[in-house]
Order: structure tokens, then sequence, then C-alpha cells
């Protein structure tokens, strides 16, 4: 069953532009993602155009054709207040986090994407990954 997009906002600051974006599943939010991008790619980044895929996005708009992943950092962690809210969850509730970083032909940062995921409402299938609860995190949260 695919995810929906059920709401977008964007944010410019002097170091990063970001996405921010709630995907449903079934008419429940199940992910909060958020897409970060350097800050020379706001001018092409509007909610119209990330309410698609941001894959597609960065090779209409800037003619990428190499798109690979450098890493993805899989881990259970608690949901901060935003998280929370945007999931429909109580604050501190564990959920699923990623952190993916793409990289384009060259090597640069062309998007770092990061999710949490109700695990109730949406499951990830991988292999061998070691899903653990980080206490020392719980502070970035606050």
């Amino acid at each position: 069953i695919p995810l929906r997009l059920v709401g977008s906002e964007m944010c410019i600051r002097d170091s990063y532009c970001c996405a921010r974006r709630v995907r449903a599943l079934n008419g429940k939010p199940a992910v909060y993602e958020l897409d970060y991008f350097p800050p020379q790619d706001a001018e092409f980044l509007t909610k119209e155009l990330l309410s698609g895929s941001v894959f597609r996005l960065l090779r209409q708009w800037k003619k990428l054709r190499v798109i690979r992943e450098k890493e993805t950092i899989i881990r259970v962690r608690y949901a901060g207040a935003e998280a929370a809210a945007a999931l429909g969850l109580a604050k501190r509730q564990p959920v699923v986090y990623t952190r993916t970083c793409y990289l384009d032909g060259k090597d640069r940062v062309v998007l770092m994407n990061e999710q949490y995921i109700d695990s109730e409402r949406y499951m990830i299938r991988t292999g061998g990954h070691e899903l653990r609860l980080d206490e020392t995190e719980e502070n970035e949260q606050k």
C-alpha cells in the first residue's frame, strides 16, 4: 500500500533548505519526513514541486543523472515534540528513525533525508540491521 502525502512545509535557512512532509497510510500519519537541501537549491524548491518524488525533482530541475546513497542510519529513538505532533503520537514514544545522505556524480551532497516512522502503522523490511534505542539521543529531541 503506497504512502500518500498529506502535508508539506518549506523553511529556508542560511545553511540549508528544509522540506517537512507527512505521509499517511490508510488515512493516518505514518511517516514524518525531513529533506535537507543545499541553500543554493532554494530557487527551485516549492511546496508544489515537493508534493511528488524528491528524486524526480532532482532529476528534472538539477538535471542529475546519478544520485547515490552514501549511507543510511537506522535507529529506534524517542519521538520529539515536532515528530510526535506530526505523527499524532505521544511525545517520547519510540519511533523508527532513518537518516540517509545522497550524493551526486561528483560526490557532492544533494539531499539529506530524515524519517520518523510510526512502526505501528508502517513497516520497513531490511536485512541484518540492528535497531537499538540510544538514550543519548533523547537530548537532541528536546
